[in-house]
């Protein structure tokens, strides 16, 4: 006892499970977090460029570029069973 029982949907009766895995990967947008700090956007720019001793010069040479994906690491989710079946709440 104490053993999973496949249901034919997320356990199989191979002992398979039915997974999806989703990689999350952090993205600032860089006018909203600039907002937030109470700063310009140009400034939160130059910082994070000096900050990251200029490893990111698209961030002086490009303010058309929204975006940035800072180098801080992500996380992984593994969801068992039908992810359409997740709520949207």
């Amino acid at each position: 006892k104490g053993r999973l029982e496949a249901d034919g949907k997320i356990l199989l009766p191979s002992g398979q499970s039915i997974c999806s895995k989703a990689a999350i990967e952090p993205v600032w947008y860089l006018p909203e977090i600039a907002r937030r700090f109470g700063t310009t956007e140009t400034n939160l720019r130059h910082s994070i460029f000096r900050m990251t001793n200029g490893m990111y010069p698209e961030l002086i040479t490009r303010p058309d570029i929204k975006i940035f994906l800072p180098p801080i690491g992500g996380l992984t989710v593994y969801i068992w069973g039908d992810p359409d079946t997740i709520p949207d709440e």
